[in-house]
């Protein structure tokens, strides 16, 4: 018997906020492979097929261009409304992912921290530290670039780590 490493990927990305700043930049890549690059104003989905190696693989969604044009920041120096990149939906050949690490080891952010972002967090959270990496989750509302890390094949992750996938009913 032959089994093929290629599996197919749904992604379903959404603009929270969509009226707040211009459209967000972002790339998507699967281990070493080229970057595809979009932008989104509302909902995009993806779906595509790739190769994978066996053992660990890392899907990758970055978060780029941001501006202080997608914050809409009150008088009081809070942030009232933040246009960020919401994972809808991600599969990985009909097995669903959630997005968030729930503090697992598997899902992380490395942020990108502008300058402007830096400065803005120091004035309002004084002593505050600032990680080169996070706990991953289902939303990005920063410069950075989640790293989702699963086993391929897809039952030796469902038996290491069955609380971070399910098999869904379709929505």
């Amino acid at each position: 018997m032959t089994t093929s490493n290629k599996v197919e990927f749904n992604l379903i990305l959404k603009k929270t906020s969509p009226l707040v700043g211009p459209p967000l930049d972002f790339s998507f890549w699967i281990n070493d492979c080229e970057p595809i690059n979009e932008s989104i104003v509302n909902t995009k989905t993806f779906t595509f097929n790739n190769q994978l190696k066996l053992g660990m693989n890392t899907f990758y969604i970055e978060s780029k261009n941001r501006t202080a044009e997608h914050t809409i920041i009150n008088s009081h120096g809070q942030i009232e409304t933040n246009a960020g990149l919401k994972i809808v939906k991600f599969l990985i050949d009909g097995v669903r992912f959630k997005g968030s690490g729930n503090g697992s080891q598997l899902t992380t952010f490395k942020p990108n921290y502008s300058e402007h972002e830096l400065n803005w967090l120091r004035k309002t959270q004084p002593g505050v530290n600032f990680p080169d990496e996070l706990p991953g989750t289902d939303l990005i509302e920063q410069n950075g670039v989640l790293e989702i890390n699963f086993l391929y094949p897809l039952s030796e992750h469902g038996i290491r780590f069955s609380s971070y996938m399910y098999f869904p009913r379709e929505i």
